[in-house]
């Protein structure tokens, strides 16, 4: 009695066209195979039920889900010959190939083409199979040069070569038309980024307005799809191809004009940016987090005339306004500042660094090496440095938490410590203060003193408070009165008579500039 050979089908179709059809290619090949299975039937042959389709699929690589259901069922040697209608349905690549033939191998397995007839188990099988693999791989390349060829020819009389249409646009046989409200929301993305030079300030802007994204289920504006409308000619009625550009068919919707205003304010960001990477890196970049872990990133600010300021800021991502969460926003210059000088008293607290590490004894050569090394570290290059004593850094509103590196700095102090032990960590207090226009970080074990410009200005603020107390008690007027007089907000002068309640050592103090 012959053995049951289990023969499997394989089908595929390059393209989805016609697939919707009762009677589609597939079917068509399926038919052929069943024929020729039932012809060997005195051989033991027998179909499976199970159906291995790939509709839709290129036979240039194997990433398809009928293909992999077919070798995940013949590794299991569910499946002993494989019928396909053409040895291309299978794949058109030899590299491809190799791989299949592998796994047919393992198990056991064989396959046949029902319009190609040879035999593989024989070494001229195997060449027949590779010149007609050859060929079906030299075809698809071949293919997709023309393909390639026809883009580009298009592009080139500025055809708009389909898929989603950009925002600002709608498909009108297989042309692009402006789409009127879309269109409003483009212009106003250039017209503010232009004005603002941000695109942070524009994504706010746009959130607020209401202009809703195409795509997404919250209608958000992002940093990245704003950025990619900015940087898109189509607007402007290009066609880019690779490096080059051609007119295209559609109507501009961005003037030239407008265009490269938005592209001048961009290089010049580009230059700032580089600039401040090379003069101003951020050096707690990665390592410094909020109370939650999520880490805070380097950003920048412009005010006035080129005035930029550095920030760690909590990601959008990371913020959940439903639960009035809010973002944390650390001047960078005083938060690197800021650490830099806990280091610094860290390494001279001898009995603090061996309670952290929890060793006995550190020896005192080892620490004075390190400090001297701490001292003799440029501005700019302190991030190695930092790394190398501290691990991560938690910021809230209330104190700064740091992990300490145990083993970064235990090699710098040349003690041993348990590997497997857990990071130390110590915390301060700390608080903002703003001096002229800047704002300081003072952590609690800074002794602060105001500097002599600082007290002339405080001494003048002291006596404003008192001048503004008199004209409200003496003279009657209101908060609001005073402030009208002399151009500030009513909330601000009554934080300052607020002051001249102060009891009258603070007020001494100040004035002495103690």
């Amino acid at each position: 009695m012959k053995k049951t050979l289990r023969c499997a089908i394989y089908t595929r179709k390059s393209s989805e066209e016609g697939l919707e059809q009762e009677f589609n290619s597939l079917h068509a090949q399926r038919e052929a195979c069943e024929a020729y299975i039932k012809s060997q039937k005195h051989e033991g042959w027998k179909v499976l039920p199970d159906q291995y389709d790939d509709g839709g699929f290129s036979g240039g690589n194997i990433e398809r889900p009928g293909l992999k259901q077919l070798l995940a069922d013949i590794a299991a040697k569910r499946v002993d010959v494989v019928v396909v209608y053409k040895v291309d349905r299978l794949t058109r690549s030899l590299h491809d190939f190799a791989k299949i033939i592998d796994v047919f191998d393992k198990a056991g397995a064989s396959f046949v083409s029902v319009t190609q007839q040879f035999n593989t188990t024989t070494s001229m099988g195997r060449l027949t199979l590779n010149v007609l693999l050859s060929f079906a791989q030299f075809e698809r390349e071949v293919t997709g040069e023309r393909i390639r060829d026809k883009i580009a020819a298009s592009k080139a009389k500025g055809m708009w070569m389909g898929g989603m249409p950009p925002l600002g646009y709608k498909a009108v046989n297989k042309k692009l038309e402006p789409e009127p409200e879309e269109v409003r929301v483009i212009q106003f993305i250039f017209e503010r980024y232009a004005q603002s030079r941000s695109i942070d300030v524009v994504r706010q802007e746009l959130n607020e307005s209401g202009f809703k994204t195409r795509k997404q289920r919250t209608g958000k504006w992002w940093h990245g799809p704003i950025n990619s409308i900015l940087r898109n000619k189509l607007y402007i009625g290009m066609i880019v191809h690779k490096d080059k550009e051609y007119p295209g068919e559609h109507k501009a919707i961005i003037s030239n004009e407008l265009w490269n205003k938005v592209h001048k304010v961009i290089e010049g960001n580009k230059v700032i940016q580089i600039n401040e990477r090379i003069n101003s890196p951020s050096l707690l970049a990665r390592i410094i987090l909020d109370k939650n872990g999520h880490p805070l990133t380097p950003a920048t600010s412009q005010k006035g005339a080129g005035l930029r300021y550095r920030y760690y800021i909590t990601g959008l991502a990371y913020i959940d306004k439903k639960k009035g969460q809010k973002a944390i926003r650390v001047p960078a210059a005083e938060a690197e500042e800021l650490v830099w000088r806990e280091i610094g008293r860290l390494l001279d607290d001898t009995e603090r660094l061996k309670e952290l590490l929890g060793v006995k004894k550190i020896v005192s050569g080892a620490i004075e090496s390190l400090v001297r090394q701490y001292s003799g570290v440029p501005a700019g290059q302190r991030y190695e440095f930092i790394r190398q004593v501290i691990s991560k850094i938690y910021v809230s509103k209330e104190d700064v938490r740091f992990e300490v590196n145990n083993q970064g700095l235990s090699k710098l102090l040349n003690v041993a410590i348990e590997p497997n032990s857990p990071p130390a960590s110590f915390a301060i207090k700390y608080r903002l203060t703003r001096r002229r226009n800047n704002i300081r970080i003072i952590s609690e074990n800074d002794n602060y003193r105001l500097d002599p410009t600082d007290a002339e200005i405080m001494k003048r603020t002291i006596v404003k408070a008192f001048a503004w107390q008199q004209m409200m008690f003496e003279e009657g007027k209101s908060v609001d009165e005073i402030g009208k007089e002399f151009g500030v907000s009513g909330r601000y002068v009554g934080k300052m008579i607020e002051m001249s309640f102060s009891d009258s050592k603070t007020i001494t103090n100040i004035i002495s500039a103690n």
